[in-house]
C-alpha cells in the first residue's frame, strides 16, 4: 500500500507551473469550465459514471477543483493538492461516483487545457493530471484507508480533542452522509467530515484551524459569532435556517442544529449538523419556472406568425393596404417575441443583478409604438389617445433622445399604458405627457379611471390587482422594477374627480443615472 508520504515524494518530483501558467489558468477558468461542461454533461453514460442524481454535484466538483487550482498554482503547494485528492476520491465515491469517473474527468481536463490555454501553458499544467492518473489507484487506497481508520490522522483528516470516544464511532461520523463539523470555543474548525466538505467545496485542510465564519455571508458573520459564543457559554439551542456561502461564493440555504460537548481538556465545543435546503428554497420559485417554460413553448407558434407576413408579401397581387397590414402583423409578432424574451429576464430584475444596456433611443417614438399597439388591442373600448412632448402634440413634437435599453423601456410603458387602457371607461381618453428636464425625462400617463382605495398602498407590489378578471398584478410591479433598475422612480396620484396619473422619471443615461429629488 502506498502511504501519503510516498505519494507526496512522487508529487514533489514534478516541476511547479511558472507564474505565467498560473496567471493564465486563473484568467481562462471560465473557458475551461465551458469545455468541461461540453465534455462531461453531454455524455450518455454520465449518470452511470457519476451516479444517478449526481450531475449537479459533479459539475460543482470540477468547478471547485478549478477554483482551488487557480488559488494553489501561484504558490503551488503539492501537499494541499494531494490532501484534496486523498479525501475527494473516497468522499465522492461514497456518494455514488464510480472509480471509472476519474479517468474520464482527467481526460476532460486534458482536452480543456489544450483548447483554452496556450500550448506552453497547457504543457506546464498537464503533468499534474498525468500524475493524478498514474497514481489514481494508490490515492484511492490511501483515502479509503484513512476513511476506515481515522486514527491514522493524515493532515487532511484531523480530530480535535473534543472527539473522545471509540474509533468505531469516529469512523461512522467520518463516513456519514450527514454534513457535520466541530468548532472550538474560539469558533475555529477542529473537525469536518467529508459530507461537510463536499457541501461547501473545500478540502478539510482548507477549513481546519479556520474560523467557521469562512462559510458565512459577510453581513451575518458578527451575528453568527455572537450566537456561537452564547451557545458555548450556556448551550442555548441554535437550530434554524441560515444562508451560507460555498467555495465558489454561491449563497446556499441550510437547516442547522447544534449540540454542545466538552473535550478531555474540559473546553466546550459545538458540534453542528447541517442539511441542504437550497433546493427547497428554489422550489418556492417553481411556479415562476413553469411559467417561463410555458412562455418558451410560445416561441414555436409565434415564429410562424412572424414569418408568414414576409412570405405573403412576395405575392405581387397584394394591395398597399394589405402589405401595410401584414407589416403591422409582423411587427406585432416580433414585439411579442421580444416581450417573451424580457419576461424570461424578470427574475434577474427581482434579484437585482440585471445590468441594463444604454443605447441611443427616441422615447417619443417608443411611446408612439406602445400607444399604437395598445390602442389596437383595445379598439373595442373606443378609447382616444393623445401623446405630447413638452406641450407639443406628436408627431409634430421634437424627438426625446436618451440612453437606455429599448426593450426594457418598451415593457415598462407597455405595462403602464395597458393598465391605463384597462382602467379607463369606454369612450374616454388616455393621455401621455412627456417632459424633458436637465438630468431626466418625466412621463405622465393619465386615464379617467380611479385606483381602488384598497390597493393603493400596495399598487406596485407583486400580484396586486383589482377588478380585472384576467389581471395578474405583474404589470405595475415589473414597471417599478425596471424604473428602479435604471435609476429612475415611479409613482401615482388618483381620485374619483381627476382620474389616475402614473408618473415615471427616467435618467438620461441608464448606466450613469443622476440621483433624483423625491418624486412630487
Amino acid at each position: 500500500m502506498t502511504d501519503r508520504d510516498s505519494l507526496h515524494r512522487e508529487l514533489l518530483q514534478l516541476p511547479p507551473p511558472d507564474s505565467r501558467a498560473a496567471r493564465q489558468f486563473g484568467e481562462r477558468r471560465a473557458c475551461l469550465m465551458l469545455e468541461l461542461d461540453r465534455a462531461l454533461l453531454m455524455r450518455s453514460d454520465i449518470e452511470v459514471l457519476a451516479g444517478s442524481h449526481n450531475r449537479t454535484q459533479m459539475r460543482r466538483h470540477y468547478r471547485r477543483q478549478a477554483l482551488q487550482l487557480a488559488e494553489l498554482l501561484p504558490r503551488f503547494d503539492q501537499g494541499a493538492w494531494l490532501d484534496t485528492l486523498i479525501w475527494e476520491l473516497p468522499a465522492y465515491e461514497a456518494q455514488g461516483f464510480r472509480r471509472a469517473y476519474w479517468p474520464i474527468l482527467i481526460a476532460a481536463w486534458r482536452g480543456a487545457l489544450g483548447r483554452c490555454l496556450e500550448p506552453s501553458v497547457a504543457s506546464a499544467i498537464r503533468p499534474l493530471f498525468d500524475w493524478f492518473e498514474t497514481w489514481l489507484e494508490a490515492i484511492a487506497r490511501c483515502g479509503w484507508a484513512l476513511l476506515a481508520d481515522p486514527s491514522a490522522k493524515a493532515p487532511s483528516v484531523q480530530f480535535g480533542d473534543s472527539t473522545a470516544g471509540s474509533l468505531g464511532m469516529q469512523a461512522i461520523i467520518h463516513a456519514t452522509p450527514l454534513a457535520l463539523c466541530i468548532t472550538n470555543d474560539q469558533g475555529l474548525f477542529e473537525y469536518v467530515n467529508p459530507a461537510y466538505c463536499m457541501f461547501y467545496g473545500y478540502a478539510p485542510v482548507e477549513l481546519l484551524g479556520q474560523p467557521f465564519t469562512k462559510v458565512v455571508p459577510p453581513a451575518n458573520r458578527e451575528l453568527l459569532m455572537e450566537l456561537h459564543e452564547r451557545f458555548i457559554a450556556d448551550g442555548v439551542e441554535m437550530s434554524g435556517e441560515w444562508a451560507v456561502i460555498d467555495r465558489e461564493g454561491e449563497e446556499r440555504q441550510i437547516l442547522a442544529d447544534a449540540v454542545r460537548i466538552h473535550g478531555r481538556d474540559g473546553r466546550a465545543r459545538k458540534v453542528t449538523f447541517i442539511m441542504d435546503i437550497t433546493e427547497r428554497r428554489r422550489a418556492e420559485l417553481a411556479r415562476e419556472d413553469v411559467e417561463r417554460l410555458m412562455r418558451h413553448d410560445l416561441r414555436t407558434p409565434l415564429n410562424v406568425i412572424v414569418n408568414i407576413p414576409s412570405l405573403l408579401c412576395e405575392d405581387a397581387n397584394l394591395t398597399d393596404e394589405q402589405r401595410e397590414m401584414l407589416g403591422e402583423l409582423e411587427r406585432a409578432g416580433r414585439t411579442m417575441e421580444e416581450m417573451i424574451d424580457f419576461s424570461l429576464r424578470l427574475h434577474q430584475l427581482e434579484r437585482g443583478d440585471y445590468r441594463p444596456e444604454a443605447r441611443p433611443l427616441d422615447l417619443l417614438h417608443l411611446l408612439t409604438n406602445v400607444l399604437d399597439d395598445t390602442q389596437r388591442a383595445f379598439s373595442f373600448k373606443r378609447i382616444a389617445r393623445r401623446l405630447t412632448h413638452d406641450g407639443l402634440d406628436a408627431p409634430e413634437a421634437p424627438p426625446c433622445p436618451l440612453l437606455g435599453e429599448p426593450l426594457l423601456y418598451y415593457n415598462l410603458f407597455a405595462n403602464l399604458v395597458r393598465n391605463a387602457f384597462e382602467a379607463s371607461p369606454s369612450g374616454e381618453q388616455v393621455a401621455v405627457r412627456l417632459e424633458s428636464h436637465p438630468n431626466h425625462v418625466r412621463v405622465e400617463i393619465q386615464n379617467a379611471g380611479c385606483i381602488p382605495e384598497a390597493i393603493r398602498a400596495h399598487f406596485f407590489e407583486k400580484y396586486v390587482t383589482s377588478g380585472k378578471s384576467q389581471g395578474t398584478g405583474l404589470g405595475t410591479y415589473s414597471a417599478r422594477l425596471i424604473a428602479e433598475t435604471v435609476g429612475g422612480d415611479i409613482g401615482f396620484r388618483t381620485s374619483e374627480e381627476a382620474g389616475t396619473v402614473l408618473c415615471v422619471r427616467l435618467p438620461l443615461d441608464s448606466l450613469h443615472p443622476t440621483p433624483l429629488a423625491p418624486l412630487a
